[in-house]
């Protein structure tokens, strides 16, 4: 888990959207092949979540997650309407996923998701796909 602070803390002083994408994408990518990625960034969430009984890790994962949403959302590279709980749960959901998905589509997924994006566009509605085409 201190791995994951540390790269957290050093892109905190990058540019916004870049050092928030390299983080999200290291994060996910890491979590591939350990699963204990995703215990830490839950750990961050009871964090994020004001739990009394969280490491001062969890808590410093927390806050520099906070500081590159931040960074990142001023930047206009994320959606204002996210915080630090969503984005944690955005990053847990990506790691379990991560640990059972190939590099290919991990990479496709997260290209998805961390495409640009505003509420607007998120609520509009979207042509549905065959279920065949989801799963190419």
């Amino acid at each position: 888990m201190r791995k994951l602070a540390e790269k957290a803390e050093s892109l905190s002083e990058a540019s916004g959207g870049a050092a928030f994408l390299a983080f999200f994408t290291y994060a996910v990518d890491q979590a591939a092949g350990q699963s204990a990625y995703a215990d830490a960034l839950s750990e961050a969430a009871d964090a994020a979540g004001g739990e009394q009984a969280v490491s001062r890790v969890g808590t410093e994962l927390a806050e520099a997650l906070g500081t590159l949403l931040t960074r990142a959302q001023d930047a206009g590279a994320i959606r204002t309407d996210i915080g630090v709980p969503e984005l944690i749960a955005l990053l847990i959901g990506s790691a379990r996923a991560a640990e059972r998905i190939g590099p290919d589509v991990r990479a496709r997924a997260l290209a998805i998701l961390l495409a640009p994006g505003s509420p607007e566009g998120a609520a509009r509605s979207r042509e549905p796909r065959p279920p065949e085409a989801i799963f190419q």
